[in-house]
């Protein structure tokens, strides 16, 4: 035990520091129902496309960043959605996961912006259970940070 200011400290105190998760632009019902749900896993950040864009934020801090996207076959969203994911993928040397957010569960869907997308390290719709996300969320940022 080291005294420190009169307080006794162990050296093998250390602050474990929360996975950063960005949600870019999503609805703010959602996004508090969510901020609520995962701040009590991770660090979560609302985002801007503007943050991005201007290096207001530093991307390679985000252990993940949820995006959402709703698919709605018009060659304009799929190659909008592709230019944010392209450029999100190439403004930092070790980029964050990217997980698309959309509205329903449905496996047409899923495989669709798989093929549309293929940059994304997930897909995970709004009407699934919160736990899979959570679930899905722990597994990209240990795989991004311990590989």
């Amino acid at each position: 035990m080291q005294k420190i200011a009169n307080k006794k400290t162990s050296v093998f105190t250390k602050k474990i520091t929360k996975v950063k998760i960005g949600i870019l632009e999503i609805d703010q019902e959602w996004y508090q129902f969510l901020e609520r749900f995962l701040s009590l896993y991770f660090e979560v950040c609302a985002i801007s496309l503007k943050d991005i864009l201007f290096n207001n934020i530093d991307i390679g801090e985000y252990g993940s960043i949820l995006v959402y996207y709703s698919i709605k076959y018009e060659a304009i969203d799929i190659s909008a959605t592709l230019d944010l994911i392209t450029i999100i993928k190439n403004f930092s040397a070790k980029p964050p996961a990217l997980l698309l957010i959309t509205d329903s569960a449905d496996s047409h869907i899923t495989a669709e912006a798989r093929s549309y997308l293929p940059q994304i390290d997930g897909v995970f719709a709004k009407d699934q259970d919160l736990a899979l996300l959570l679930k899905i969320l722990k597994a990209i940022t240990k795989q991004r940070y311990f590989n």
